[in-house]
């Protein structure tokens, strides 16, 4: 008897846990997808560009594209996510995103200098829909957490679903209600999942 108390006792704080890390992540999704859907409620703003051309202090190795590009981050001071491709002309380019910046750089075909470009548009609006929209590990330190948050909240989620049931199933009177909400909720998930595929 007493360790079903203390199962039901620890199930319902795991619950409430659960339930405020979820509320807390879903809370800033909930805002900035929001700001994203009222965007003329918000500044839009003016998109800034500025373009220079450096030189670089050494030759750099193009059979290893992935190093030069975090060369260049650490030359130039860049930060964001990288991506690196080749224009028409065959140059390497790369783009590095942050909310808010992108930046441009191109390589020369001399591999002496590159031009960089950015474009920047700090605005809250800009920035919100960047926040949003955030996934994946590459980036760096900031980006890793927030991918991490990211995956702990989705496990919250599940957990949070596990022990909600589990909780719902040690009240009998609860039976009939609950799964009318459990299989109508499945039979929409399931019905937007079709539509949407």
């Amino acid at each position: 008897m007493a360790g079903r108390i203390i199962f039901s006792k620890t199930l319902k704080a795991l619950h409430l846990y659960l339930s405020l890390v979820i509320f807390l992540m879903s809370f800033l999704y909930i805002s900035t997808g929001y700001i994203m859907s009222k965007h003329n409620w918000f500044e839009s703003g003016e998109e800034q560009v500025t373009t220079k051309v450096l030189p670089l202090n050494y030759t750099p190795d193009t059979s290893r594209l992935d190093q030069f590009g975090k060369d260049l981050m650490e030359q130039f001071e860049i930060t964001g996510r990288m991506n690196w491709s080749r224009n028409g002309a065959g140059q390497i380019q790369y783009m590095y995103i942050r909310p808010g910046e992108r930046i441009k750089v191109l390589v020369n075909h001399e591999l002496d200098s590159v031009s960089i470009t950015q474009t920047s548009k700090k605005t809250f609006q800009e920035i919100s829909t960047r926040i949003h929209r955030l996934h994946g590990f590459e980036g760096g330190a900031l980006y890793k957490a927030w991918a991490i948050l990211l995956d702990i909240t989705a496990i919250a989620m599940f957990l949070f679903v596990i022990t909600g049931i589990l909780i719902w199933f040690r009240f009998k009177n609860m039976h009939f209600w609950g799964s009318l909400i459990l299989i109508s909720t499945l039979l929409v998930a399931a019905g937007m999942f079709w539509y949407l595929v």
